[in-house]
């Protein structure tokens, strides 16, 4: 049985094909930096096990979260070529998605108090 990677909530943007390499592009903009998709793609090649990625490999799953609304684009910058590149960066849903990420929700549910579970029931009930 293979391992788990991460220990809280699965969610569809951490799950598939495309799950190791959507991990790593939100955890790189979860830095608070606004990039671009080549500046995203040379952070990317410094981590051992992603060396091998190309950059249209990156750049089309940075277009893709962007169209599913995990980033936004916030901006442009000049690039060396003289051309207007769009800037990156998480939108809430990202945030909340590394979030759920990194918390169990049956721990969660356990260990927390009333008043947070109380909260917790009128926000998922308010948008359910």
């Amino acid at each position: 049985m293979t391992r788990k990677r991460a220990k809280g909530t699965k969610l569809t943007v951490f799950s598939g094909r495309e799950a190791k390499l959507n991990r790593v592009i939100i955890k790189i903009l979860d830095s608070g930096d606004s990039l671009t998709s080549y500046d995203i793609y040379l952070r990317i090649r410094r981590i051992k096990g992603f060396r091998h990625v190309k950059w249209r490999s990156i750049d089309r799953r940075i277009k893709a979260l962007y169209s599913q609304g995990w980033i936004i684009k916030c901006g442009t910058r000049l690039t060396k070529a003289h051309f207007l590149s769009p800037l990156y960066a998480l939108d809430v849903r990202a945030q909340v998605a590394l979030a759920l990420d990194r918390i169990d929700l049956s721990i969660f549910i356990q260990v927390a108090p009333e008043s947070r579970l109380e909260i917790m029931v009128y926000l998922l009930s308010t948008h359910y």
